[in-house]
């Protein structure tokens, strides 16, 4: 089992340096989840998530475990160094915020090239001569464009008093609105069974806290808010049938999967993660294996170490209990039985962590 382990890390090194940083993170996703404390995991993670908070995070995780690590410590300073100091200012300024706009037009004029001072500027131009037929003329040009204004200007103040405004002008002219959208209906092919992956973040539930706004016992169902409902499948671990209700007081992530779901493939290192290190606090993961046998799935347990519930769905009949259309499918379940969330699509750690912290009321990290 270490030499395989070690193979894993070998294949996201060797993927790492051909530039398939996607490729990657699965490997190390399973190596972590049974070295959680390899800086060479973590610190190869760095280079493999997209986005510098998460390169952060994976950095700070290594000086955690190695606080004397320079070369972590030299990287995340200049990450961090890197990302933007202070917010850009805001172009609409509440009254009395007038300071900063002063500030950085001062700013800005300081940073331009100063100009010349008049004593250099008439030494180094040479001063054009014009003529006094000249003058006069650009004089009489002006002139004229200063009557023609002033006859314009009375031509509009003698049909002002000639046509009264309108009724409407006294409290305004009403400024048309551009036509409001409206919806199409479009036709759309059907949905494949694995959806492509979504890496944002789930969005909070309606219900914070269960215990402050009760449901009524009666709104059971697949659906956000409502208590999560009961089912009983065989546990493939140890061929004892299990049910929900069996975890009623825990936090319960209901896991739609199948072994030959990529996508599932990638978050099973990161669910095995989670248990691990929440399991003590109350997080229990169903894993409910869709229209297979349980061969397969004792197989796939073997191979990546998979050690919560794996829950045998051979008709599908919880599948459409649930009203699942794709897989990978989450059901997140608070304490009281009430669904908080509801995600069909890749997950990923962070987002994972995220929402289990929630759950379970613990402070985000």
């Amino acid at each position: 089992m270490e030499g395989t382990s070690k193979d894993l890390l070998q294949q996201a090194e060797k993927l790492l340096r051909e530039g398939r940083k996607q490729s990657a993170l699965p490997l190390l996703a399973e190596y972590l989840s049974g070295h959680p404390d390899s800086v060479r995991a973590w610190w190869m993670l760095s280079y493999a998530v997209p986005d510098q908070k998460r390169q952060i995070d994976c950095l700070e995780k290594i000086l955690q475990i190695e606080p004397g690590n320079h070369a972590a410590q030299t990287r995340l300073e200049k990450i961090k160094a890197a990302q933007p100091s202070q917010p850009r200012i805001s172009p609409f300024v509440e009254e009395g915020s007038e300071a900063p706009l002063q500030k950085t037009a001062a700013s800005e004029m300081n940073s331009q090239p100063r100009a010349s001072s008049p004593e250099t500027s008439s030494q180094n131009i040479p001063q054009k001569k014009t003529s006094p037929s000249m003058q006069y003329a650009v004089l009489m040009m002006m002139a004229c464009c200063a009557l023609g204004l002033m006859g314009a200007v009375g031509v509009t103040m003698l049909r002002g008093r000639a046509a009264p405004l309108p009724a409407e002008s006294e409290a305004g002219t009403g400024i048309p609105l551009p036509a409001t959208w409206t919806a199409t209906i479009t036709a759309t092919s059907k949905a494949t069974q694995t959806p492509p992956p979504d890496t944002s973040l789930l969005t909070p539930s309606p219900i914070a806290t269960v215990e402050d706004t009760p449901v009524p016992t009666d709104m059971v169902g697949p659906l956000n808010g409502y208590y999560a409902p009961d089912f009983k499948l065989v546990n493939v671990n140890d061929d004892r049938k299990t049910r929900l209700s069996d975890y009623r007081g825990q936090a319960v992530i209901i896991f739609f999967w199948a072994t030959w779901c990529d996508y599932c493939d990638i978050e099973v290192a990161a669910l095995e993660m989670l248990y691990k290190t929440y399991k003590d606090e109350g997080l229990i993961v169903l894993a409910v294996d869709v229209n297979e046998s349980p061969f397969y799935a004792r197989s796939y347990r073997d191979r990546h170490g998979m050690t919560f519930p794996i829950l045998d769905d051979p008709q599908s009949k919880v599948y459409n209990q649930y009203r699942v259309t794709g897989l990978p499918t989450h059901f997140f379940v608070e304490r009281s039985g009430v669904i908080s969330a509801i995600r069909v699509g890749f997950l990923d750690y962070w987002n994972f962590n995220r929402k289990v912290r929630e759950m379970l009321d613990l402070p985000p990290t």
